[in-house]
């Protein structure tokens, strides 16, 4: 039953976030990318708009009763309607969860035959001069609290960002990845007033080596807490044409946006609100159940 409730956290959402390091001794680790090649799953963000979701038929409303109102340069419309109908919202997510409900019981069923173990991560990055990128990452096990790494990577780690999903093996991870850019001399000025990073490890340039880390803190033994790291390292290699490209069309985009935004400053725009009042539920008869 605690194997099966750790199963059930490790879905909850992730809130924590690392953000800068303290160090432990260095240990190289090699890579080894014999097993399936590593995948992102699902789109990887590039720049370009999403496609609008289809449109939703509009409710025919009754109007009873209209006012308007004057609010900051734009006009607000309040329209007074009749109930039209619309489905019951879906019941809110409850705070605790059966386990010997019949529909949790399955789910659970469900995840135990899936090719692929799921696994929530959280991932910190903090790039230096885009070259050098320190990493925190957690891995959450069945059991106990979960497992903190630290590495140092030569990847720019701003290219892997874009999406939230990617498998290696027989895992899919799900990534919630904070990531923040900073310099040598941020760097230094960090280490001179907390005495952290002092000792970043030696590491080969990326266009001489490809991908390398070397991890700090944690595990080596830990196959899930590697495979993460190894894995994202092995994406690089095989997608860094098209993961850069995504990262500087995302960029790019973000840019035009703040010119046309600027050329084009937001002008207020009218509203207008529909509000209806449900019939109230018909009182149980005396002595009914409640």
């Amino acid at each position: 039953m605690k194997q099966v409730g750790m199963a059930i956290l490790r879905l909850a959402l992730i809130f924590a976030l690392g953000c800068l390091p303290a160090l432990a001794q260095s240990e190289t680790v090699e890579e080894s990318f014999d097993e399936e090649a590593p995948r992102i799953v699902g789109k990887l963000a590039d720049g370009n708009p999403s496609p609008p979701p289809p449109a939703r038929p509009a409710p025919n409303y009754q109007i009873l009763r209209t006012t308007v109102q004057e609010q900051s340069g734009r006009k607000v419309t309040i329209h007074r309607v009749a109930d039209p109908g619309l489905p019951e919202r879906a019941k809110p997510i409850p705070s605790e969860i059966d386990l010997n409900d019949p529909e949790v019981q399955a789910w659970l069923d469900q995840q135990r035959q899936a090719p692929k173990k799921l696994r929530l991560t959280i991932i910190s990055a903090t790039v230096f001069d885009h070259e050098v990128t320190f990493l925190r990452w957690w891995v959450f096990g069945d059991d106990g609290p979960p497992e903190e790494f630290q590495a140092y990577s030569n990847v720019d780690f701003n290219h892997l960002t874009g999406f939230g999903t990617y498998e290696v093996a027989d895992i899919q991870f799900g990534l919630l990845m904070g990531i923040g850019n900073s310099n040598a001399v941020d760097r230094q000025r960090f280490a001179e007033t907390r005495d952290l990073m002092t000792r970043v490890p030696s590491l080969p340039a990326l266009a001489e080596s490809g991908p390398r880390y070397v991890i700090t803190m944690g595990d080596t033994t830990n196959t899930e807490g590697v495979a993460l790291i190894d894995g994202l390292h092995e994406l690089y290699r095989t997608e860094k044409d098209r993961l850069i490209t995504a990262y500087e069309g995302r960029e790019q985009a973000t840019k035009d946006r703040e010119v046309f935004l600027k050329a084009n400053p937001a002008q207020p725009k009218d509203i207008t609100l529909r509000y209806w009042r449900k019939a109230k539920p018909k009182p149980l008869a005396e002595g009914g159940a409640r």
